[in-house]
């Protein structure tokens, strides 16, 4: 099993914006945008005493 996954960054201290700014891009995309809450996550990464996993870039974590 293996996974792909495209993470994006934005800086910004005004939600309002940022969200205005997702929609537009789904909106003009295949995708279907439907409004469903809030969800908050937790991650633990783990990577070796030596940071190997980093170095290759790679990340392993648990949800």
């Amino acid at each position: 099993m293996s996974e792909v996954e495209a993470a994006i960054l934005f800086l910004s201290t005004n939600r309002k914006v940022i969200f205005e700014k997702i929609e537009n891009v789904i909106r003009s995309s295949s995708y279907e945008l439907v409004k469903n809450g809030t969800e908050n996550l937790h991650d633990l990464y783990y990577d070796t005493p030596h940071k190997k996993l980093e170095a290759k870039k790679i990340q392993f974590r648990f949800l």
